[in-house]
């Protein structure tokens, strides 16, 4: 593959148990190398981060067996995932977009289950992988002046 977007915290977070943190952090090394034994050079693997959940998120994947367990912790956890997740991501010299940054003041385009995003929040997602991607492979494609704005 020319390009792997990778993103896992939501999902690894709510079905871990206890430990879900620490397990998180054992298996995400574990990850990286097992894709850099399998992955071609060229592949771009660009590592996302998770997004702002709500205090009360609901969604598909806070089953009943974890979700109340899961619930009042999730935002923090999804930091304290993210600060791990990016600092692993540079000691592999992987590139990650860190979309938690760029949302954590658009709360305002996350849908009312309190995890998933508005259209315009995609857009600017897509947008800011495109971006990336133009960076990294120095196509001499410039997109960087037509970064989406909104409120």
């Amino acid at each position: 593959p020319d390009v792997i977007l990778m993103a896992s915290a939501s999902w690894d977070l709510t079905r871990y148990g206890a430990n879900s943190v620490q397990e998180y952090k054992a298996n995400l090394p574990k990850s990286f190398r097992l894709l850099a034994s399998l992955l071609p050079a060229r592949t771009a693997l660009i590592w996302l981060s998770t997004m702002p959940v709500a205090k009360n998120a609901q969604g598909g994947f806070l089953v009943p067996e974890v979700e109340e367990a899961c619930r009042s912790k999730l935002r923090t956890d999804i930091i304290e995932a993210n600060y791990y997740a990016i600092k692993t991501v540079q000691e592999f010299k992987l590139d990650c977009i860190d979309l938690h940054y760029y949302f954590r003041r658009h709360i305002h385009r996350r849908a009312k289950d309190g995890v998933h995003w508005d259209a315009t929040a995609h857009r600017r997602i897509t947008n800011l992988i495109l971006n990336h991607l133009c960076d990294t492979w120095s196509n001499n494609i410039n997109l960087i002046n037509r970064l989406i704005t909104y409120e």
